[in-house]
């Protein structure tokens, strides 16, 4: 039997504000207004000839590098090894086979990401919100997945970087309203609230384990307070048994063991003084979050609110403080924010019921904050059309598969940025520490390093094999389009695990030593691993600007 909710009347003098901020969201204007500046700001992204990165490039191509090992028919955590989840690479996979082999595939996967919220967002919104909360809340994470910086950086600092986090924070938002907010008929369309949240969990195991674990949290929690999950126990506690039944199943112990390795690696943070730091850097926006809790529980212990708020508000925010603090990100935590909808749904139900005239105030008050932050995400979209389209000094790779990067050009040529900086040997044998170890790669000199990397293959008689690079990111496979190399991991760091030489190397023909890399204690923790196999197993030695270039043959 459906449990219906009181109908909602509009407090005196305030029926012109009533269809936007108090009655329940109509499905087809939510739609077409939230849809129409979505496609807008997916437009302003996509449209420009050129992906502009001022930071972090690297990052950027590790994503690429990624796909690409999938593209070429090898299976994620088998026949490469890192701990995130297949997912993140398999979206730009699928922009390789729809728009060949190019940096502007990680557009796909934004695209893809970007709808399959947009349908769970205005899903759940229509039976949660009225219309202008709603159209807030889609935007806001919709665009969190659009924009093109890494959550908590200026709206500017451009980066395709570690947009797993936007696709993590932004699911995660949506799985909140769901197990937080009941939707005003609680026995209605349950199996839409149960399909999406069983959807976005399973998503998130495959994108980064991290949300997922803090995701399976708030499940557990809404199922202990939260009467439209506790009212329809059955079927919720067998979707989230399947869910982890999936998660440790014999098709994913191969990840699971990636993850437990770097965990064992020490990937988890549980530095005491790192933890402080990222907790004086979000000092503002948690003392907000406090506030709202101290508010939440205020009205529960006056009456006024059931204990589901104050602890749907303490489960986010210690969520939201979970996953901050294993991101490799300073600042934001976007999951706060949906502490402001449920304060929201709370006020609006009982300031109408109880017909408040100064109601309109405070619920607009509580929209401030999703305000400002749907804001700032469509600022960063505009601000990267107007750069990406103007003309600023850009340098635009024209050869190889990274057609159409663009980044920060600097005047002065490589060569000058080298010389000015450095004298040492380029020896990679004869030094203890890269000679870059105290530079600061730009984004210019590290892409002018690897172009330089490629067409040193030009000059490779035969066909080039397999290529490992022995710094963070190996996009070189990617940039010439050949077959990568089976065995290697795709981030080379020294807080997660380090295959062995022989797998390694195995199906490598080259090896690749950077002179300038984007983190010399990767490369000088990778010369001391390696170096003694490299010597016996790699004989041929070529020595360039930038790298070292080392082959199974005596002859490079």
């Amino acid at each position: 039997m459906n449990q219906r909710a009181p109908p909602l009347a509009a407090p005196p003098n305030t029926s012109r504000w009533s269809t936007l901020l108090v009655d329940d969201a109509p499905l087809v204007p939510l739609v077409a207004l939230s849809g129409s500046l979505l496609l807008l700001s997916a437009w302003l992204l996509v449209s420009p000839d050129r992906i502009v990165s001022k930071t972090m490039t690297w990052d950027l191509l590790f994503n690429l590098a990624g796909a690409w090992h999938l593209y070429n028919g090898q299976i994620a955590h088998v026949d490469f090894h890192d701990p995130l989840g297949s997912l993140y690479f398999g979206l730009t996979d699928v922009g390789f086979w729809l728009r060949g082999p190019a940096v502007s595939a990680i557009f796909v996967g934004q695209l893809i990401i970007t709808a399959t919220l947009f349908v769970a967002a205005t899903v759940t919104c229509a039976r949660r919100l009225p219309l202008l909360p709603a159209i807030v809340f889609v935007l806001f994470t919709c665009q969190l997945v659009l924009m093109p910086i890494n959550v908590g950086d200026l709206a500017d600092d451009f980066t395709f970087a570690m947009t797993y986090n936007s696709y993590g924070w932004a699911a995660i938002c949506v799985l909140a309203l769901i197990l937080f907010m009941p939707p005003r008929r609680l026995a209605d369309f349950v199996w839409i609230d149960l399909s999406i949240t069983s959807a976005l969990l399973v998503a998130l195991y495959y994108i980064k384990i991290t949300y997922f674990a803090v995701a399976i949290a708030e499940l557990v929690v809404a199922f202990l307070a939260c009467r439209h999950i506790r009212a329809r126990w059955a079927i919720w506690g067998l979707a989230g048994a399947l869910i982890l039944a999936n998660a440790f199943a014999p098709y994913n112990w191969a990840y699971l063991a990636d993850v437990l390795a770097a965990v064992e690696s020490g990937a988890v943070r549980t530095n005491t003084y790192a933890l402080l730091l990222m907790l004086s850097a979000n000092v503002t926006e948690l003392s907000l979050y406090a506030a709202l809790l101290l508010v939440a529980v205020s009205l529960w212990l006056s009456g006024r609110a059931p204990p589901r708020l104050p602890l749907a508000v303490g489960a986010l925010i210690v969520g939201g403080l979970a996953v901050l603090s294993q991101n490799a990100q300073l600042r934001g935590m976007p999951l706060g924010i949906v502490v402001a909808f449920l304060l929201y749904d709370h006020f609006r139900r009982q300031s109408v019921v109880r017909a408040r005239r100064d109601s309109m105030w405070i619920l607009l008050a509580l929209l401030v904050l999703p305000v400002a932050a749907a804001a700032n995400e469509t600022l960063s979209v505009a601000a990267y059309y107007r750069r990406a389209t103007s003309a600023s000094p850009f340098f635009v790779v024209d050869r190889t598969n990274l057609r159409g990067l663009a980044v920060p050009y600097e005047p002065e040529p490589l060569q000058q940025f080298i010389s000015s900086r450095t004298g040492a040997d380029y020896s990679w044998l004869d030094r203890t520490r890269s000679i870059g170890a105290s530079l600061r790669l730009s984004q210019f000199a590290y892409v002018q390093t690897i172009l330089e990397a490629a067409a040193l293959f030009d000059e490779v008689e035969g066909r080039p094999g397999g290529i490992v690079l022995l710094d963070q990111v190996n996009p070189l496979p990617f940039a010439l389009g050949r077959p990568p190399p089976r065995g290697v991991s795709l981030w080379l760091d020294t807080g997660l695990p380090w295959q062995p030489a022989g797998p390694m190397f195995a199906d490598a023909d080259y090896v690749l030593i950077p002179k300038f890399p984007t983190y010399s204690e990767v490369t000088d923790e990778a010369v001391a691993r390696y170096g003694a196999y490299l010597t016996q197993h790699f004989p041929g030695r070529l020595e360039t600007r930038s790298w070292t270039l080392l082959s199974r043959r005596t002859k490079p």
